[in-house]
């Protein structure tokens, strides 16, 4: 069966790394790359639920990222602040062609964001400590039209999923790969 991209997404964490207490790039990409099969395990449990059973996960990248705003806060010098994971999701030929599927893709990226926001505030460094304001995961699938962004959560926590935002304009903490 010939496999196809279906669509790529980036997601942006970003946390006030200067405020104190938190990981550096370095520590947070660290987390990241120790939980990898256990994100991508996840990513793609929640695409079968969402989108059936032959959607996947083909690629799963991520680096450091630079400085990304976060909601309500401003330093005095813009800091590398952010990790960047890069999704590819695939799916049969077939299955990708035969089927509309921008309104669910939106949905799956957005809920996928929420997962990651989750993720941030459960597993990164000093999180259970207090350090746990993660401003949002941040993805864009610039091919469908549609701008996600899971908000701030701190001590309030995340929202299960992502707020959505009907805007396909790219904003400098929202970037993506098109197909």
């Amino acid at each position: 069966m010939k496999e196809t991209t279906v669509f790529r997404a980036q997601f942006i964490i970003a946390w006030p790394i200067w405020a104190g207490g938190y990981p550096t790039q370095e520590q947070a990409l660290q987390v990241i790359e120790q939980n990898k099969a256990a994100i991508v395990a996840m990513f793609n449990e929640r695409l079968h639920s969402l989108l059936g059973e032959e959607f996947f996960i083909q690629g799963f990248h991520y680096q450091i990222g630079a400085h990304a705003p976060i909601s309500g806060l401003w330093p005095n010098n813009l800091l590398s602040n952010s990790v960047n994971l890069i999704t590819i999701v695939g799916a049969s030929q077939t299955v990708a062609s035969a089927r509309n599927l921008t309104d669910k893709i939106a949905n799956a990226v957005e809920d996928l964001a929420g997962l990651l926001s989750a993720f941030s505030k459960e597993r990164m460094p000093h999180a259970a400590a207090g350090a746990n304001l993660y401003d949002g995961v941040h993805s864009r699938v610039p091919g469908f039209g549609v701008q996600l962004t899971a908000g701030s959560g701190g001590s309030q926590g995340f929202p299960s999923m992502a707020a959505r935002m009907a805007s396909s304009a790219a904003v400098p903490w929202a970037a993506a790969e098109s197909r």
